[in-house]
């Protein structure tokens, strides 16, 4: 027994440093294995992303704890898996305050505020860390109303529960764009910890305050790495990519947060090869870096990288595949396109238009259509770029009432204001029915000024119906806006 309590001390303690190789090791060394081995294999699975090996861990064991299922839990909460979540917790036989408190968190990840909170008022019992998750829940997502509301019910307040918090409070009332609050209650706190401090250098950063972030950071009492990932992360997310490097090299100890700024910022600035480096060696990897990784490959055209790297991500993320998904979709690999989108766990709004536009682009309307009524159904309500997408693919299928239909459609049923992308999809699609007078008296009324884009697919209609009039006035207005190309066209009457 001694001895697997020594054997399950080493293990936690490669489990809570993420050393997963070690980790197995020294479960496969470990002979009476008990709740506590098993617990701790899981845990370490999780927390390195290994979520399928989580899986197959918790099915083997042949007793579970509570700790156990709230290992699971907590596995599916960090991966993003609602479902999955929302299962494991409604078949765990035993439940505590931690279960409660990692599904609040959890459907707060995914925004589902109502269930986290219907999670909260359904506790037997509240702590502080239940009363401050369900608080951070609405705080971290701008909801600061009703963070403030749960801050004041709180029914004790210890000096490091009130300064976790407030910290929190203070992130509220900064994304709500109360900046002047958030620095007022930061003057306020009884004692300031390094995380207060850290989190207001990165607020003033997330406003784009430059000075004051680099001022909070210098005024420091200490640092530690959180306080250097903060300026860094100051200069990355404002495209200061030249100070974000110096950052970094002056860092004294660099780890997985860092790095995936680093492998940003490389990426932004076009080091696709620096940024694939440092990922390479990387301690350990965030679902960050190899979002950017992802994203760096599929927005500079490397698409085979871009794929590989999907498949060897350990969870499927929404962003990553929205970003492969788009690239496949820009150039037209509706095969590819939609073996992304099939395979994604969860949809957004980006990823059904880039797979509508898939379509659209391919000539296949109708199953453009079809996603265009799917999505409503599913609860995404279309958005400017989605009619971008669907009155392209009717203009360009001569589909001209059903473009026009929905065209009309945006304002009252979808409250979209038509925009100079929409004007031009019509005046395009007027354009190849041949309703030329139609197509121009639309360019010259829109409420917009017309760009060069209205007037050559007007010159081009005019060139192919032979319209020699319209034509030419369609080449006088490309001539007046600077486009000298027109001549290409004109020349061809």
């Amino acid at each position: 027994m001694h001895c697997t309590s020594a054997s399950n001390a080493l293990l936690t303690w490669h489990t809570q440093r993420g050393n997963i190789v070690q980790a197995w090791n020294c479960f496969s060394a470990i002979k009476d294995r008990n709740v506590i081995t098993w617990t701790s294999l899981l845990s370490a699975n999780a927390k390195t992303g290994h979520l399928e090996l989580a899986k197959r861990t918790f099915d083997k064991m042949s007793q579970q704890s509570v700790d156990t299922w709230n290992a699971m839990l907590s596995t599916f909460c960090r991966g993003g898996m609602t479902q999955e979540m929302v299962r494991t917790f409604l078949e765990m036989p035993e439940r505590n305050i931690i279960s409660h408190t990692t599904m609040i968190l959890g459907y707060a990840r995914n925004r589902h505020l109502g269930a986290g909170m219907a999670v909260f008022e359904a506790m037997p019992s509240w702590n502080v860390v239940s009363f401050t998750a369900a608080f951070q829940a609405f705080a971290e997502n701008s909801r600061g109303e009703e963070a403030k509301t749960i801050f004041d019910t709180m029914p004790e307040r210890s000096v490091v529960a009130t300064m976790v918090s407030v910290t929190a409070m203070i992130q509220a009332y900064a994304q709500n764009g109360h900046m002047q609050e958030a620095r007022v209650l930061f003057e306020l706190m009884p004692e300031r910890d390094i995380i207060s401090w850290n989190a207001m250098t990165k607020l003033f950063a997330d406003q784009g305050l430059l000075v004051e972030a680099k001022v909070a950071y210098d005024s420091m009492p200490e640092r530690d790495v959180l306080s250097w990932n903060a300026l860094l992360a100051a200069f990355a997310e404002t495209g200061h990519s030249s100070e974000a490097c110096k950052t970094f090299e002056l860092m004294p100890k660099h780890d997985a947060i860092s790095c995936s700024y680093m492998v940003i910022t490389y990426g932004e600035t076009g080091r696709i090869g620096d940024a694939q480096q440092l990922f390479n060696i990387m301690p350990a990897r965030t679902l960050l870096s190899w979002r950017a990784m992802i994203v760096n490959f599929a927005q500079s055209g490397h698409l085979a990288q871009a794929q590989q790297m999907l498949d060897l991500m350990p969870v499927v993320e929404l962003l990553s595949c929205s970003a492969v998904l788009a690239a496949y979709a820009h150039l037209g690999h509706l095969k590819r396109a939609k073996a992304v989108f099939t395979k994604m766990i969860d949809h957004d709004v980006a990823s059904w238009n880039a797979f509508l536009s898939a379509n659209a682009r391919s000539g296949h309307i109708s199953c453009a259509a079809e996603l265009f009524s799917t999505m409503s159904l599913e609860g995404f309500l279309a958005n400017p770029i989605t009619f971008v997408g669907i009155l392209l693919g009717f203009g360009h299928a001569g589909m001209l009432d059903t473009a026009l239909r929905h065209f009309h459609s945006m304002s009252p049923d979808f409250a979209i204001t038509a925009s100079k992308d929409h004007f031009c999809c019509m005046a395009d699609a007027l354009c190849r029915a041949g309703r030329l007078a139609d197509a121009e008296e639309l360019v010259q009324s829109m409420p917009f000024a017309p760009d060069e884009i209205a007037w050559a697919s007007l010159l081009g209609a005019c060139r192919s119906y032979g319209d020699v009039e319209r034509g030419n006035r369609a080449a006088g207005r490309l001539l007046e806006i600077g486009d000298k190309s027109c001549f290409l066209q004109y020349q061809s009457f």
